[in-house]
């Protein structure tokens, strides 16, 4: 109170003071009197408020009717304007008037009467040139007759020729019979010729075969048992390449391993640092968590404290007592060292994240090493087997050693490779010379039998020949030409000839016709262009008279006059001239009649209205704003010491009621401590240990969730329940199922024996990683797994072995006892335990 409290001016001091027996009343009595000044001060504010407000409304009012006042002036001008351009206007509509009624009514008639004249004069004119060209078409036909007349000569002179063209072709086919004789007979000729050059070539040919023949034979002699000697070439070489390229992979391969080394000391150094980093981490999440579990009494209190300040009650967490605002009670003082639960689980999670990466380092780290390793001594048994004398992995990696036995084993081999090459080359020859021996064998007997047969198809010739002479000399003794190909030709001189008559007779028929169909053409538009003249004559004199009863309807008296309607036109469009006219017309007349409404309005609205003047309104508001904001700001220093004054009032009342009431916050401190130790609580005995260890079971669940969402097909989840079934059980480490299925919440014990032994084997495993996760480092490599698997079906058996298999995968030795046979057929490495006479035994399959 002494430290917030606020003294008002003109007050004694000692009145106030903590030990001041009338200390309720007094300052009871004081928060009376501040809420007696706020309350006229308010009203004092409110006057102000409403003063400035009305002033606003009056300026509006104000500002509204100077721009009425402003507009009718305007208007009035504008009106002004438009009245004084009433003649132009007038004379814009009469023009308008005389050249719609030119264009609309008398230029159409003017158009049809000069488009009827043109049509009558253009009829007259195409009568003459019609007349003029009947009579030249009429001479033509005459001409093209006489013509006609004269082919009779020129027919018979065609059937003349056309009857030898039939002759002839009827001797045609005794051609093609002479020409296939004489053609038989010097393809039999060029046969004869044709045979006897391929007998003396095969002859020849016989000879260069046997000669060849004898070469091959002389060389397979030569190459005698190469076969067996290019497989034994083949076999050395690939044993020495096989040797040298074992080499060279180990060269590599240790070349990687020495690397590997490296980038494993490297690791080691980063574990080193992660391990430190992790346990520092730890050690602070201990210390804070330490310090907060020290503090939780102060925390609990300042939030009972801010309870009561913001609602006047407050319900205890812990303990559930409730307090109210006024009554004596004694809360706990929080440390200023005490820190926030966030700040706890931030340093939780830091130190969590830390291990959780130095374990996986360290992980990382083991597999590295235990790779090198096994790869060394891998690397190591192949070199005794190579290298007798190589002395182990020092030696090995000593500087050239490696390199410069490879280089010698790469030689060997390359000559190992060259002698094979030189043998497989030998037997390849061996062998073509073996497939060239038997073609050629049988390429000289194909000759000898060839040279028979081209005697006997000699002698065949010679006798076609004669026999074919002899009938082409009867053909020809027969025919009037010597070959068909000069019948041919006198019969296309014949045909050409007739052909070129006939076609001279048909053209002059033909332009004949056309020429008696062109002048009955010309007759028949001469005949209707003269038949339509009256009509033509007619509707000229009706368009002319129409044109002059437009003039004398129109108010025009000569066509003159019409015209000069149009000269405003100036040579546009008269369309749209006549629409630019009568918008501007209809414009004209529309501002007059707006103006002239909107000024009737605006008289209406500002009668008896005269300006007013709005800087000195303005100034009137700012006074009245100035007042209010001075009202305000006293008003907001009186709400706060009205604050001030009730608080302190209410924190005096509050302590002495506490005073009185101190038995009942020793009763709270009793309770409060038996829920520490778990004696007593609703939802079960929860003591602090178990709370604790809630928290690290919360962990195991997490991890225990991973698995069993694995080997459940995501079916269940592990719920920590903090609540105990009971009132007077323990709580805090109990464990209820979540089935996915039915989105419900079951206990434990109503899983089945699957299912039961799934969730067990889920805990075990989530449990062995929470334990080397805090280990320091340390692992658990070895799982024994005892029955369970008989109460799974085959798809669950399979799932649990998949995830124990990935635990294999990480160096962990898994060992199951059981007497599934499916686990026997799944697992490579088993141990069976026999009963015998004598005992049992141990069998290692």
């Amino acid at each position: 109170m002494q430290s917030g409290f606020q003294l008002p001016e003109g007050v004694e001091s000692e009145q106030y003071l903590p030990g001041h027996p009338e200390l309720v009343h007094n300052l009871n009595m004081l928060v009376a009197g501040d809420e007696e000044r706020l309350r006229d001060l308010e009203k004092e504010r409110e006057k102000y408020r409403k003063r400035e407000n009305e002033l606003t409304e009056q300026k509006g009012a104000a500002d509204g009717r100077n721009h009425q006042l402003d507009e009718l002036a305007q208007k009035k001008s504008q009106l002004a304007v438009l009245e004084g351009r009433a003649e132009e206007m007038e004379r814009l509509r009469e023009d308008y008037a005389a050249a719609e009624k030119v264009l609309h009514q008398i230029q159409p008639k003017r158009e049809a009467l000069a488009a009827a004249k043109q049509a009558l004069l253009n009829t007259e004119a195409e009568i003459a040139s019609l007349k003029e060209t009947l009579a030249g078409q009429e001479k033509a036909v005459e001409a093209a007759q006489a013509v006609v007349n004269a082919d009779a000569g020129t027919k018979q002179e065609a059937e003349r020729l056309n009857l030898a063209v039939q002759t002839l072709k009827q001797t045609l086919p005794q051609y093609d019979k002479l020409n296939v004789k004489q053609m038989e007979t010097r393809l039999a000729e060029q046969t004869q010729r044709e045979k006897e050059d391929q007998k003396a070539a095969v002859q020849e040919q016989f000879q260069q075969e046997r000669e060849v023949l004898d070469g091959i034979t002389a060389e397979l002699e030569a190459l005698t048992g190469i076969d067996a000697q290019a497989v034994a070439r083949e076999n050395e070489y690939t044993a020495a390449q096989k040797d040298a390229d074992t080499l060279a992979g180990i060269q590599t391969q240790t070349a990687g391993i020495l690397q590997r080394e490296k980038v494993l000391a490297g690791e080691k150094a980063a574990l080193r640092a992660m391990t430190e980093a992790a346990s520092h981490a730890e050690q602070r999440h201990h210390e804070l968590y330490q310090a907060f579990i020290r503090g939780q009494a102060g925390l609990i209190a300042a939030e009972l404290e801010e309870n009561l300040t913001a609602h006047g009650t407050a319900v205890c967490p812990v303990c559930h007592s409730e307090f109210r605002k006024g009554q004596e009670h004694r809360f706990a003082v929080l440390s200023d060292e005490t820190p926030a639960q966030a700040e706890v689980e931030s340093a939780k999670r830091n130190a969590e994240e830390k291990e959780k990466s130095r374990a996986a380092k360290d992980k990382e780290v083991t597999e590295l090493q235990t790779g090198i390793e096994k790869d060394q001594e891998s690397i190591l048994r192949e070199v005794k087997r190579l290298l007798p004398d190589c002395g182990g992995w020092a030696v090995l990696t000593a500087e050239g050693y490696l390199s410069g036995k490879t280089v010698q084993f790469q030689q060997t081999a390359s000559e190992k490779k060259s002698a094979w090459k030189e043998a497989v080359r030998k037997r390849a020859r061996n062998q073509e010379l073996m497939e060239q021996k038997a073609k050629k064998e049988r390429q000289i007997e194909a000759l000898t039998n060839g040279i028979s047969q081209l005697d006997e198809e000699l002698t065949a010739c010679r006798l076609k020949i004669g026999t074919l002479a002899a009938a082409v000399t009867e053909l020809q003794s027969q025919l009037p030409y010597s070959d068909k190909g000069a019948a041919e030709e006198q019969i296309r001189l014949n045909e050409e000839q007739r052909d070129r008559l006939m076609e001279q007779a048909a053209r002059n028929q033909e332009v004949l016709d056309a020429a008696k169909q062109k002048r009955d053409t010309i007759s028949g538009n001469l005949s209707g262009k003269q038949n339509s003249l009256p009509k033509l004559e007619q509707a000229g004199a009706g368009a002319e008279m129409a044109l002059h009863s437009a003039l004398e309807e129109n108010g025009f008296l000569k066509l003159e006059d019409a015209e000069a309607a149009l000269l405003p036109l100036e040579g546009r469009d008269g369309g749209e001239w006549l629409e630019e006219q009568q918008a501007a017309l209809v414009k004209y007349r529309g501002d007059l009649e707006n103006t002239r409404e909107r000024i009737k309005e605006l008289t209406e609205q500002t009668k008896e209205a005269v300006y007013t003047d709005l800087n000195a309104l303005q100034q009137q508001i700012d006074q009245a704003a100035a007042s209010y904001n001075a009202a305000n700001s006293a008003c907001t220093q009186q709400e706060k010491q009205l604050e001030n004054h009730r608080a302190a009032a209410e924190k005096v009342a509050g302590a002495k009621k506490a005073l009185e009431k101190t038995e009942a916050a020793w009763k709270r401190l009793d309770l409060l401590a038996s829920l520490a130790v778990g004696t007593i609580g609703d939802g079960g005995k929860l003591s602090f240990d178990r709370y604790v260890m809630g928290t690290m079971f919360q962990e195991i669940l997490e991890m225990a969730n991973r698995r069993l969402n694995d080997m459940s097909g995501g079916k269940y989840e592990l719920i920590h329940q903090v609540r105990a079934g009971r009132q007077n059980a323990k709580a805090g480490l109990d464990v209820e199922v979540l089935d996915m299925t039915t989105g419900k919440q079951r206990n434990y014990g109503s899983l089945s024996g699957g299912e039961s032994f799934l969730v067990s084997l889920s805990l075990a495993l989530g449990l062995s990683d929470v334990a080397q996760n805090h280990a320091g480092g340390k692992r658990l490599d070895a799982l024994f797994i005892d029955e369970g698997f008989g109460s799974l079906d085959s798809h669950t058996v399979d799932t649990a072995l998949n995830v124990l298999t990935q635990l294999t995968e990480g160096n962990c030795l898994v060992g199951i006892i059981s007497h599934v046979g499916k686990l026997e057929e799944s697992i490579p490495q088993k141990i069976r335990v026999k009963n015998g006479e004598q005992g049992s035994t141990l069998q290692i399959e």
